[in-house]
């Protein structure tokens, strides 16, 4: 087995009892330049409709979510974008400009533009994969193609300081960034290797760490026992848990186009205050699950937890004439969601009951403890539904026009 790792700082992983995501995220909660809005509760939701003209993000706040939502009051946002949330506050990042625009969440539940940052003077195309704010102060966006990370301000919307990210570069492979975190301050940078050219995943976990005040990289840790990595998951003692190449099936699909041994998901483990994968700790998902593969990324509904939720998949569902090399069986209704609990030893999986067979689509979303999904009916629909961990139950709330790709907690 080959591990290797780099550390630029003394600490990695400690005790954390708070994570996020490149959605989802914890803030200090201090007084901001930007303004508290009046507390109200609801949602920000945004839903991506996809023709064959492109895609296009549609975002709106809401007072509940129930019946049918459609995108008639919603902001209609071009492309793949992304959407932060702070403090009454969404931040929309343009997949066809290097900007995010904030806008204010009105009592009224309307969204008034209030300022912009832009990146464009590091040479930015536009916004990607790879967003997170970490607190009112500091926000990380990354650049899989620059490799690079800019730091900036979400209550100034200024930039401070950029990163530099060459050492995620493979030599024969594009990297690609999915789902970057946030805990106790630091920054994870998921990465997996991709060579569309020739079919091919790197087999490599490994996810990079940032700090974001002192703007470098704490640690580059890697392991070569399965393919790519999703985001950390962590438990109460600040353990990392990490699932491989879950996140759509992508090397293994590779590998049934090539007649190729078909690789393994598995889980892999960080020990708190450690800067490498534990040598002697790894469980392959089919294991767990009784011969069903992880088709989507590992969520955690509940910071701390050590528990998160993948879809995994029902092969029985797969039409006879899968074309491999393609993504069209991802709209196929192949998969469900399963519970995994990662601090007992072996870890347990149990099917959440009452979720229904779906497709992959856009990451599930942990709001207030519970997780939210959306469920495919068709390209043009989805079923919002929402995962209780505690009971390992899934409650269909309402549909909404498009694909449910972000929600958050206002």
């Amino acid at each position: 087995m080959h591990v290797r790792h780099l550390v630029l700082s003394t600490v990695l992983i400690t005790a954390c009892a708070d994570t996020g995501d490149d959605h989802h995220h914890t803030h200090t909660g201090m007084h901001t330049a930007t303004g508290t809005p009046e507390a109200l509760d609801g949602f920000l939701l945004g839903s991506t409709v996809q023709t064959d003209q492109g895609r296009t993000l549609y975002v709106q706040a809401l007072p509940e979510l129930t019946g049918h939502i459609d995108n008639s009051h919603a902001l209609e946002i071009p492309g793949n974008s992304e959407v932060l949330y702070l403090n009454g506050h969404a931040y929309i990042g343009s997949s066809e400009a290097p900007t995010f625009t904030r806008y204010k969440v009105e009592s009224d539940y309307s969204l008034t533009e209030e300022s912009v940052v832009d990146f464009s003077g590091h040479g930015w195309p536009a916004i990607s994969y790879g967003n997170v704010i970490v607190d009112d102060e500091t926000a990380v966006s990354v650049s899989a193609t620059l490799f690079e990370a800019i730091v900036w301000n979400p209550t100034t919307m200024t930039v401070t300081g950029t990163v530099d990210l060459s050492h995620m570069q493979t030599e024969g492979y594009g990297l690609e960034i999915h789902k970057t975190t946030t805990a106790n301050g630091l920054v994870y940078v998921p990465g997996r290797q991709s060579d569309w050219t020739n079919y091919r995943i790197g087999r490599e976990v490994a996810f990079t760490v940032i700090d974001p005040v002192a703007m470098e990289v704490t640690a580059d840790i890697r392991d070569d026992r399965y393919h790519s990595s999703g985001q950390p998951v962590f438990d109460a003692d600040g353990n990392a848990y990490i699932m491989a190449d879950g996140r759509n099936y992508t090397a293994q699909a590779l590998a049934r186009f090539a007649g190729a041994e078909v690789p393994a998901n598995g889980f892999l483990k960080v020990n708190a205050g450690e800067t490498s994968f534990d040598a002697d700790w790894s469980y392959d998902v089919m294991a767990l699950t009784g011969g069903h593969e992880s088709i989507t990324q590992l969520i955690a509904a509940e910071p701390g937890s050590g528990i998160g939720f993948a879809k995994v998949l029902y092969e029985e569902n797969l039409p006879e004439d899968v074309d491999w090399s393609g993504f069209a069986w991802w709209q196929e209704p192949i998969g469900k969601f399963w519970k995994f609990d990662l601090t007992t030893e072996p870890p347990t999986a149990t099917e959440v009951q009452g979720v229904p067979f779906s497709g992959i689509g856009w990451d599930p979303q942990p709001v207030g403890g519970k997780l939210y999904a959306g469920e495919a009916v068709d390209l043009s629909t989805s079923k919002i539904v929402m995962i209780d961990p505690e009971t390992n139950t899934a409650t269909e709330l309402a549909t909404t026009d498009g694909l449910m790709s972000d929600l958050h907690g206002l």
